[in-house]
């Protein structure tokens, strides 16, 4: 996984296109709301698109922050949708944060996991 790290983060070229082409946000959805901050944190994944490809090292690192970041930001803002009780009712989880949640989960689980056994420590099962 750790070898394929370039490509996600080269991908958030894609991600964007989706986003602001076809108003599809799979990859900052707990930024929807937030226009200028959505275009810094997008910023911030090519960063780590450029540290990936000249420091490899660093990639897991940053991979599972970054993974931890947007899992944490996207648990707290659809904790908030969830439960504030508007006019219309609560909020729901859109397919786009469903998306973000898996695709940020994987990709942090699964350096996580290869960290752990790069590290030559054993997991619970």
């Amino acid at each position: 996984m750790i070898r394929y790290l370039p490509y996600y983060y080269g991908a958030t070229a894609l991600f964007m296109l989706l986003d602001y082409g076809f108003d599809f946000n799979m990859r900052v959805a707990f930024l929807e709301g937030l226009p200028f901050w959505r275009a810094v944190y997008y910023a911030v994944l090519l960063g780590i698109f450029v540290v990936t490809l000249r420091w490899p090292d660093w990639a897991p690192h940053l991979a599972v922050f970054e993974s931890l970041i947007t899992l944490s930001s996207l648990i707290i803002t659809t904790a908030v949708k969830v439960l504030m009780v508007t006019e219309e009712g609560r909020g729901f989880v859109n397919v786009t944060e469903l998306l973000n949640f898996l695709v940020s989960g994987f990709v942090g689980y699964a350096i996580y996991l290869q960290r752990v056994k790069a590290a030559g420590w054993t997991t619970l099962r």
